[in-house]
């Protein structure tokens, strides 16, 4: 069971993530950047996982934060587009995904439903690059 930590900044969607995440994994979420380094600073965890739900630059400035600031390059840090995404995160896809990548982040998930979302976390758990 690896432990994740989950950053999702509308707590509204952290049942739902929960309850796709938990029967597999141990799931700390936090909703503040601060929050996220203040756990991450406590404690290790398998994977970092930061859900996208908007073109705004909080989960670079976490990936960016996590990446320069933290002893962290071997945690997989996820960026998540989940079923919430307003429409023009979903057309933005393709650039978070490349901008995720280029500073650091080991993979981008975009989840139309739920039960796509663990298996396509767990596919950057397993895997070394």
């Amino acid at each position: 069971m690896a432990e994740l930590l989950v950053y999702e900044d509308n707590t509204a969607y952290w049942d739902e993530l929960l309850a796709c995440l938990s029967h597999r994994h141990a799931v700390v979420f936090v909703s503040t950047t601060d929050e996220a380094i203040e756990k991450l600073e406590e404690r290790q965890f398998d994977m970092v996982v930061v859900a996208v739900h908007e073109a705004d630059q909080t989960v670079f400035g976490l990936l960016q934060q996590v990446r320069s600031t933290l002893n962290s390059s071997n945690i997989p840090f996820v960026c998540l587009r989940g079923p919430h995404a307003p429409t023009g995160a979903r057309v933005m896809d393709e650039a978070f995904r490349m901008a995720s990548m280029m500073l650091g982040a080991r993979g981008y998930v975009a989840a139309n439903d739920y039960s796509s979302v663990l298996p396509g976390l767990e596919q950057y758990l397993s895997s070394g690059s």
